[in-house]
């Protein structure tokens, strides 16, 4: 063999190591790679910093969330504020129901020292303040709690909305709420809107439930554009290709795992929602591994 075929040989064999490396190293392969999910930053990057407060929603677009997450509580004088309980006992230390609270008794409350005292003095924020806060081409989700509120909560969003001055092709109103999401629709046709449900094993049979076309059934009859669910059943992608054939999207919460999110990466979820934004994404797009940190012992499912 001649030294000029030698070469060439050692040349493609150099080649083909090195496209072997990269499709080992990505996070994700195959088809779907192509089709990257979003990144969902759950109450901002709430990992780090003190959930659905002004810092955690700046922290998850540093970190290049391609979208964030809130939930919306409705005061007693009309205000839509961003917090996840009913009262304000866990992130301000005391206060009874937000929906009892006028605005400027939620806005005393001190929510970020709970999380680090570096964040001490922030305040809870209103929908408008953390809508102002989304950079043009981030989506953001915004969670309509149950409640006798959720309808009016529905209005104020629509009123927030165009307050802050974001597009509204930003925004998607998510709700474990059926009459939340079908009223949502009719006040917003044009704004997507996703239907929150849990998997759940039946304890006599050991069933899960829903199935694809329970899910199907359920979205049609809210006019959803798509459905966000845990992960506590693990689907496959004929499951998910169903309902997305259907015309609906399929996306998941609250995945701090990597493993879980390049599973679901592969077969072709829309949207993942975590509280680790850009380690989530570090683990998708396959780059060097991090030194573990006691971070990755969380739970893998958080409640929302």
């Amino acid at each position: 063999m001649s030294n000029a075929i030698r070469l060439t040989v050692m040349l493609i064999i150099v080649v083909l190591i090195g496209v072997a490396f990269l499709g080992i190293s990505r996070g994700v392969t195959g088809q779907e790679a192509d089709k990257m999910p979003l990144i969902i930053a759950h109450r901002g990057a709430s990992m780090d910093a003190p959930e659905n407060t002004v810092a955690s929603y700046k922290l998850a677009w540093e970190r290049d969330a391609d979208g964030a997450e809130t939930d919306v509580h409705v005061t007693k004088d009309g205000k839509l504020v961003c917090i996840h309980d009913d009262t304000l006992e866990r992130t301000g230390g005391d206060g009874g129901a937000v929906s009892d609270m006028n605005f400027d008794e939620v806005r005393k409350a001190e929510v970020g020292s709970f999380k680090d005292e570096k964040y001490r003095g922030e305040k809870v924020p209103t929908l408008t303040e953390v809508l102002q806060t989304v950079p043009q081409g981030k989506l953001f989700f915004v969670e309509i709690k149950k409640g006798k509120d959720a309808e009016k909560a529905v209005t104020l969003v629509k009123q927030d909305i165009a307050a802050s001055g974001i597009n509204p092709n930003q925004i998607v109103v998510i709700s474990f709420d059926p009459a939340a999401v079908k009223f949502s629709k009719q006040q917003m046709p044009d704004i997507p809107a996703y239907l929150l449900l849990e998997f759940k094993q039946n304890d006599s049979t050991g069933q899960w439930s829903p199935t694809a076309d329970e899910i199907i059934s359920q979205l049609k009859a809210v006019n959803a554009n798509g459905v966000d669910i845990n992960t506590k059943y693990k689907v496959d992608k004929a499951f998910i290709d169903k309902i997305k054939s259907a015309g609906y999207s399929y996306n998941i919460w609250t995945i701090n795992s990597p493993h879980i999110a390049k599973y679901y990466a592969e077969i072709g979820v829309d949207s993942i929602t975590t509280d680790r934004p850009a380690f989530i994404r570090r683990a998708l797009e396959g780059e060097p591994k991090q030194k573990p940190t006691t971070m990755d012992a969380i739970p893998l499912e958080p409640a929302r």
